[in-house]
């Protein structure tokens, strides 16, 4: 028996070393390739992303009942539910560990990552749960530097199938990050609505919902006596529309850095207010405005030789939470918004 021992040895040691060396095939690190994924995401509670850079400051999202608010320290908003779980529930479960930078590499990305990069920081009731450091592209523009504290280099990352880095999933620019509702209500939340047409008096009206009930009477005016012959179908359904209002998501809209053309604006005509009175006893006035003819968008001359005078399909809009800064607002989003009290009168 013993002359089979030693070919049965070196069998069984053959079979066990191809097994290590297909399973670390294709570990280039000592870290396994899931180390930076962020794993039970439905269990984060708050979100830090802080830059390294001091003149990028901070962002920290915390998770409610209505959803996530947005803070820098300074202002404090409702947070773009969707923009935030691209990051949460997409990105941060598939990040995928391509390789660490090699030794050449190593001082010149650590450098940088510690000059420009953000800190993510993900908590669970209050305790933080895992960390890492999100830096720039790399060279092709395909993956993404990033340094985590249980590494003792920065790594190239990630996701299997998708084209691109992931920097900018991970901005510190409160603006960016706003929800894009300038109104996000239910409908039996709203106690009453004015919509207000400053050249159109006589089309002005309002809403007055009994939630109890539900039931709503349109009005001339909020003290006003109620209108006998409104379609009270199409009075809920207006309601019903108009509980969420969107802006054009990004960015701050570049007019609020221009001083003179902002104030150009808010001191101009008004195309309409729509006043929110809700049941909580807070209220929201979002007034809107016509956007003059950008000269990169129209000629100055339509086929019939008039010459056009406002965009069709672009407003600006401010909130009265913040009165002075203007967003852009799509017709598509107003189109149902601006009825005339006359559209409710029945036939």
């Amino acid at each position: 028996m013993s002359r089979f021992k030693i070919p049965l040895i070196i069998a069984i040691g053959s079979l066990a070393i191809f097994a290590l060396l297909w399973k670390n095939q294709n570990q280039s690190s000592p870290w396994t390739s899931d180390l930076f994924r962020l794993k039970k995401a439905e269990s984060i509670t708050a979100i830090l992303l802080s830059s390294n850079d001091p003149s990028k400051g901070y962002v920290k999202f915390t998770k409610n009942t209505k959803g996530w608010t947005v803070t820098d320290g300074t202002h404090s908003y409702a947070a773009d539910t969707q923009s935030l779980n691209d990051l949460l529930f997409w990105a941060m479960p598939r990040l995928h560990l391509k390789n660490p930078v090699p030794d050449a590499a190593k001082e010149t990305i650590t450098r940088a990552l510690a000059q420009s990069a953000t800190k993510a920081v993900f908590y669970s009731n209050d305790k933080a749960v895992h960390t890492v450091y999100v830096g720039s592209p790399t060279p092709t523009q395909e993956s993404t530097y990033m340094y985590a504290p249980e590494t003792e280099r920065p790594c190239v990352i990630e996701i299997p199938g998708f084209t691109g880095y992931l920097t900018p999933y991970f901005h510190t620019d409160i603006q960016q990050w706003r929800s894009v509702y300038l109104i996000d209500a239910e409908a039996s939340a709203i106690q009453s609505l004015e919509v207000n047409y400053p050249n159109a008096p006589d089309q002005s009206f309002a809403i007055v919902q009994d939630p109890t009930r539900f039931s709503a009477e349109l009005r001339p005016s909020l003290e006003g006596p109620a209108i006998k012959n409104a379609q009270t179908g199409l009075i809920l359904g207006y309601l019903e529309m108009s509980k969420r209002l969107s802006r054009e998501a990004g960015e701050n809209a570049g007019i609020n850095r221009n001083a003179e053309a902002q104030k150009n604006v808010l001191n101009g005509p008004v195309l309409a207010k729509l006043t929110y009175n809700f049941t909580d006893g807070t209220s929201s006035t979002i007034t809107l405005y016509p956007m003059p003819v950008g000269s990169e968008t129209y000629s100055l001359d339509t086929r019939e030789g008039r010459p056009k005078m406002n965009e069709t399909d672009l407003f600006w809009a401010s909130h009265s939470d913040e009165p002075d800064r203007l967003w852009v607002i799509q017709s598509l989003n107003l189109q149902n918004r601006l009825k005339k009290r006359s559209d409710f009168s029945k036939p």
